[in-house]
């Protein structure tokens, strides 16, 4: 439309030039002196330049403003490409995540049914079922992933084919208009849309991902309730269960007639036999070496503390005695053990499960305030698991004491540090309340934690060496010790 505007500009200065050199103006027969002027060749030439100019000034105009709009054209596009690969990005990641924590919970499930039925014999066939619940959970996420994929690339097209036939629209109704400030709002208006579509995009995505994960968790509960039903009501548990039994009290048993009479190169297995003297007493309490290679490769040491009421003596496996200490440590540092075996320590969590169970043991609390008032809490049985289960509390017996009961709280829960979280809590108790022990959600006993020196304030809550059943979750005790003891000699 500019360039028509141009040339009839030409031609109508052309044409008016043209009359007014033909013909000669009179008033009262007298030529007219401001209309001669147009007549003049240097004059004209000069109008038809202004008028050549002018034309190629608004042609230069025309073409910056299509460059302009085609560089906000390339803009715009990067920037709704760049806004798409993010989304890619984080649904990727999402994606991720979320199969992580299906696959988790599935194989957590399944651990726990395995555990449960391990010791029934009929571990072949649950294993058949965990490889058919893999491959089934396996092939839902794929499909759920085929199907989130499908659907972001239909959306993903839907949203630039938008863009672009709104940009196409905009850009020829400005082309011919020239109006800068609404190329401005054109663009904004276009970012909201992108912004908004995405939003939509994401929420539907999130949906449908959300919907697959439960029905992908639903098949694995319904199929393990229908093979834990399979089993329950075979009858084949209770018999198993008894031969168990049955079966451990004769190992006890030939454990019992082997240990009577032992090897002289035989080393000690525990603090009876290595304080047993030739007259039948006890030696004096002291660190002493142990070993038992069914369960650990090389032997280790262990303080050995005579039994106060004349009994047969106790390994002790931790003790808090002074701060001098620090017990807020790594994974690592509690599985081998740390400090001195004559004050502060712990003996490792890999020696106490090959304690545990060599035989079946008794587990002593003494505990102490600093009032200098002592109580004690004795259970008749005590083990934990390997470090696969992460030292899993699998043994708490029957309570006796006067400290009153604050450990069979945490029977079943694996062992935490600051670095490993096993807990059943949202965070991570042993950082919470600067420990390590069997946490739950949290505690009833924190025999780890910090060494406060008594009573502390509300900010330090449940932090300290805690024993809840006597001085509750504000007061850290002066002395505790945890020892055992074989059941059967």
């Amino acid at each position: 439309m500019a360039l028509r505007f141009q040339y009839l500009c030409i031609i109508f200065g052309h044409i008016l030039c043209g009359v007014n050199c033909g013909v000669s103006l009179q008033i009262n027969s007298e030529p007219v002196s401001f209309l001669t002027h147009p007549c003049d060749d240097d004059l004209l030439k000069s109008d038809v330049n202004k008028v050549e100019l002018l034309s190629l000034k608004l042609e230069n105009y025309n073409l910056r403003i299509q460059s302009e709009l085609m560089a906000m054209k390339e803009q715009l596009l990067r920037e709704v490409k760049t806004n798409l690969e993010l989304l890619d990005s984080k649904i990727t990641t999402k994606c991720n995540e979320e199969s992580k924590n299906v696959i988790s919970s599935c194989t957590e499930a399944m651990r726990q049914e395995n555990r449960k039925y391990a010791e029934s014999g009929i571990q072949s066939e649950l294993m058949s079922m965990k490889e058919q619940l893999l491959r089934e959970v396996k092939t839902n996420l794929e499909l759920l992933d085929s199907k989130i994929t499908t659907k972001f690339n239909e959306e993903s097209k839907n949203v630039v084919s938008s863009c672009t036939e709104a940009m196409r629209q905009e850009n020829r109704k400005y082309a011919e208009s020239g109006i800068q400030s609404e190329l401005m709002s054109m663009k904004e208006q276009l970012l909201r849309e992108v912004k908004t579509n995405l939003e939509l995009l994401d929420s539907k995505i999130t949906t449908k991902f959300n919907e697959e994960n439960k029905n992908v968790v639903s098949s694995c509960t319904e199929a393990m309730r229908q093979e834990n039903r399979k089993y329950a009501e075979s009858g084949i548990l209770s018999e198993l269960m008894a031969m168990k039994e049955q079966l451990l009290r004769e190992i006890k048993e030939i454990k019992k007639n082997q240990e009577s009479v032992p090897p002289a190169t035989k080393k000690p297995a525990s603090c009876t036999e290595a304080m047993r003297q030739e007259n039948g007493k006890y030696a004096e309490s002291g660190v002493y070496e142990l070993y038992l290679p069914e369960f650990l490769h090389h032997p280790f040491n262990v303080y050995c503390l005579r039994d106060p009421d004349g009994g047969e003596p106790w390994a002790v496996i931790q003790r808090r005695q002074s701060n001098d200490t620090d017990f807020y440590r790594g994974w690592y540092e509690y599985e081998h053990g740390f400090g001195d075996l004559n004050a502060n320590f712990f003996l490792g969590l890999d020696k106490i499960h090959a304690l545990t169970n060599s035989r079946s043991h008794d587990l002593w609390f003494q505990l102490e305030d600093f009032e200098n008032e002592k109580r004690v809490a004795k259970y008749d049985n005590f083990a934990i698991g390997n470090a696969q289960n992460k030292y899993e509390l699998i043994a708490v017996g029957q309570y006796s004491g006067t400290a009153g009961d604050s450990f069979s709280y945490h029977l079943g829960q694996k062992f935490s540090t600051k670095d490993s979280d096993n807990d059943k809590d949202a965070s991570n108790c042993a950082v919470q309340y600067t420990g390590a022990w069997w946490y739950k959600k949290c505690h009833a006993s924190n025999l780890n934690g910090l060494y406060l020196g008594g009573e502390f304030p509300e900010d330090q809550y449940a932090k300290g060496v805690v024993w809840y059943a006597w001085r509750g979750f504000y007061y850290s005790l002066k002395y505790v010790h945890m020892a055992i003891r074989p059941k059967y000699h």
